[in-house]
């Protein structure tokens, strides 16, 4: 992050278990943060990957019942 100019702050991508998904949370992030202004950029930005996180849970968890794309999408169109 301090190459951004966020100090020491450091983002944590483990809470995301799908290696995939990892890789598409770290995208999406390093494309972000050029972007974004303010103070709390970095907190933001990991309050995002920890819902990423708890989507990666979920899946996790049901992998095996359900197509785990399905479940994916419901999830993001009820937060909407």
């Amino acid at each position: 992050m301090t190459v951004f100019g966020h100090g020491r702050k450091r983002m944590d991508f483990t809470v995301i278990a799908q290696p995939w998904l990892r890789n598409a949370a770290k995208h999406w992030v390093l494309e972000e943060l050029p972007v974004r202004r303010g103070l709390n950029i970095v907190d933001g930005l990991r309050d995002h990957v920890n819902s990423v996180g708890g989507s990666s849970a979920d899946l996790q968890v049901i992998k095996r019942k359900v197509n785990p794309r399905r479940i994916l999408a419901d999830k993001c169109n009820r937060q909407r």
